[in-house]
């Protein structure tokens, strides 16, 4: 797979968050970073919690990346993959999907890694 540009131009930034939000209906306060020096590129991210009326309850977040490998998409816990801080202070990386080839391939790979863990969890 060639190096890609890790950044986005402003004429594609709707088409990726409207992607985003209908698969991911639920999540709420899309966020995204666009910066064109190859550190930290395009990132986009959403949040999910159970419970939004209670301040303490667990955020969780998908972000994806585009990388110079392509799109990848994470799960955590706490904060998003792009404003990663540390376990210590209640954060958790979830899930790291490997890179792909379009936004798309990377939301199904993560969509297929979430299903599996929640199979996993739930005993089924």
């Amino acid at each position: 797979m060639p190096l890609l540009q890790t950044w986005l131009d402003e004429v594609d930034i709707p088409t990726v968050l409207d992607t985003v939000k209908i698969h991911f209906p639920h999540l709420t306060d899309w966020e995204y970073h666009n910066d064109g020096d190859d550190y930290w590129g395009f990132t986009v991210w959403g949040e999910f919690t159970l419970c939004p009326d209670e301040e303490m309850a667990p955020r969780f977040f998908i972000t994806f990346s585009l990388g110079p490998d392509g799109w990848q998409g994470d799960l955590t816990v706490g904060k998003p993959a792009y404003c990663w801080t540390s376990v210590d202070v209640g954060d958790a990386d979830l899930l790291n999907a490997p890179p792909c080839a379009t936004l798309e391939e990377a939301i199904a790979t993560l969509r297929q890694a979430m299903h599996s863990l929640a199979q996993a969890v739930a005993g089924a």
